[in-house]
């Protein structure tokens, strides 16, 4: 317990001016001799009971590699991730103004009678990490709200607020990649064979090959003859089996009137369907179809970071 008999949670900015006075072996889990604070040079941990804690105490060295062991249940993530990381992300929280924390969320503190010596901390769980498209060691680790806090105060000249340095924000994100950094196009040459008919495969696509609901949209609409090869459509013809919207067609030959499916063409329709869209959540398969027919390359506006250029 803190000397006035109550708990105290300490961080970096708690530290005494003096230095630690010079003595023999520390056997206080790391405070020093005289006063009872934390040493400059470590972490320390008195009477933690997170879960499995019992009233540890302990000083961990800063400025090296510590691994914290132990046997299952022995109170190793306890120690980790539920006393050193909460409090150090909430020490962090009380230096920043109060719009901002109202927008990050609130953690209670951990259960021991002093924590100190702590500075900002960057938390790697050990579960696997899953993700999109939009997921990078940053926003796991949710280090990059207080890096576009930094920026969007100390930046010179001032470019907005934190959302603008935000690739997930659209005040932020380049709009030609929609803040992903990279941009995909279809391959027109890989995603059909124009010396095939649609009845023959001229879809390369697999997931719309010959018998597919797509395919049958397009190849029994009656907009196209089904074993003409796709080298002799017209211009109209290849701009309709391309781009076309804006009419109705049925799958038994019928085109306009209110009843039918919406025709979409097969370029736009794939690009809505595959490009615009995160395929992180589809099967193997279907994202290794989709990589067949596509080419994937740094976005020619950002240059791959993601950013807009305001």
């Amino acid at each position: 317990m803190h000397p006035n008999g109550h708990r105290k949670l300490l961080g970096h900015h708690d530290r005494p001016d003096q230095p630690d006075q010079p003595g023999g072996p520390d056997r206080t889990g790391g405070a020093d001799a005289q006063n009872g604070l934390p040493r400059a040079d470590a972490i320390t941990i008195t009477g933690a009971r997170e879960h499995n804690l019992r009233d540890l105490t302990v000083a961990i060295p800063k400025h090296r590699l510590v691994a914290i062991t132990g046997v299952s249940g022995s109170g190793k993530s306890s120690l980790a991730f539920d006393t050193l990381a909460v409090e150090s992300d909430r020490q962090l929280a009380e230096t920043l103004p109060w719009f901002v924390r109202d927008r990050m969320p609130r953690r209670p503190r951990p259960d021991a009678d002093l924590l100190g010596g702590l500075t900002p901390a960057v938390v790697v769980d050990h579960r696997p990490p899953r993700g999109g498209a939009r997921s990078t060691v940053g926003t796991a680790t949710d280090i990059l709200p207080v890096l576009r806090v930094l920026f969007s105060r100390c930046a010179e000249p001032a470019a907005g607020e934190a959302s603008a340095f935000s690739f997930n924000d659209p005040e932020g994100m380049c709009p030609a990649c929609q803040g992903l950094g990279a941009v995909t196009r279809l391959d027109l040459d890989a995603f059909l064979d124009t010396a095939r008919s649609l009845n023959d495969g001229a879809i390369r696509f697999e997931p719309w090959g010959v018998g597919s609901w797509v395919w049958q949209t397009h190849a029994r609409s009656g907009l196209f003859d089904p074993d003409l090869p796709l080298r002799d459509y017209t211009p109209e013809q290849w701009h309709t089996l391309l781009h076309g919207k804006g009419f109705k067609v049925s799958r038994d030959g019928g085109v306009g009137g209110d009843r039918g499916n919406t025709y979409e063409g097969l370029a736009d329709r794939f690009e809505r369907m595959y490009v615009r869209r995160d395929l992180a959540d589809q099967p193997a398969a279907h994202r290794r179809a989709v990589a067949a027919v596509t080419s994937r390359g740094t976005c020619p506006d950002c240059g791959g970071d993601r950013l807009n250029a305001a």
